[in-house]
């Protein structure tokens, strides 16, 4: 009979979370598998409030940019435009024509990550790159990054800055406003390379241009 009354009891929880609509913890748990993750935690970044250069990353690639080289930089640009998985989701394992491809760790020497040196000399030919931030409250910044050669910069897995040609690298070089909410935010970049050098520099720095103060990496993720 006490089993009986606890199923009843249990399951008019049930009706009720579902009536009102409210959130389950299998459906809108904070921590998710996937977020406590220990490849991601080399890539984490706790309430950054200095510009000092984002370092360390995790990168994929290199990804053929198009089948056919022979199609020349116009071809490849046009190439730039289709990403071939998700870029919304972080999955660890990515699947492109069939071939396996895995998210590498990363930490640069210095502002540029040298992309020639971590996944060596390409032409035409795609990377790439993924962070997270945690914010403990909503900030507006800038987001500074310089590319070799062409870029595309999601936010969330909302795409917040394009640049198609090819160029050479100058950190910096592009300012793009963004906001950084409350909690992790999730940050990709991907980095086409036409030929020659090829490689990316990022850091967040406040709307007057000036560095945010001590960005700290993180190896774990915060504690609730």
């Amino acid at each position: 009979m006490h089993n009986i009354t606890s199923m009843r009891r249990h399951s008019l929880i049930w009706l009720t979370v579902l009536a009102l609509g409210l959130p389950t913890l299998a459906v809108e748990g904070t921590q998710t598998s996937t977020e406590a993750d220990p490849l991601l935690s080399k890539a984490s970044y706790q309430d950054p409030q200095a510009g000092e250069f984002m370092t360390r990353w995790l990168l994929l690639g290199p990804i053929p940019a198009s089948g056919d080289e022979s199609a020349g930089e116009e071809g490849q640009k046009k190439a730039f435009k289709a990403d071939p998985f998700s870029t919304e989701r972080f999955r660890e394992n990515v699947k492109v024509d069939e071939k396996e491809y895995e998210w590498t760790p990363v930490a640069s020497e210095g502002k540029v990550v040298n992309l020639v040196k971590e996944l060596g000399p390409e032409t035409f030919a795609t990377a790439y790159a993924w962070a997270r931030v945690h914010m403990t409250k909503e900030k507006h910044v800038l987001l500074g990054i310089g590319s070799d050669d062409a870029l595309k910069v999601w936010l969330n897995g909302e795409l917040v800055h394009e640049v198609v040609e090819g160029r050479a690298h100058e950190p910096l070089a592009d300012q793009t406003p963004i906001t950084l909410h409350a909690g992790w935010n999730k940050l990709m970049l991907k980095i086409v390379q036409y030929d020659g050098g090829w490689g990316f520099s990022c850091a967040i720095r406040t709307h007057d241009g000036e560095p945010l103060r001590n960005l700290k990496y993180r190896t774990a993720p915060p504690k609730k």
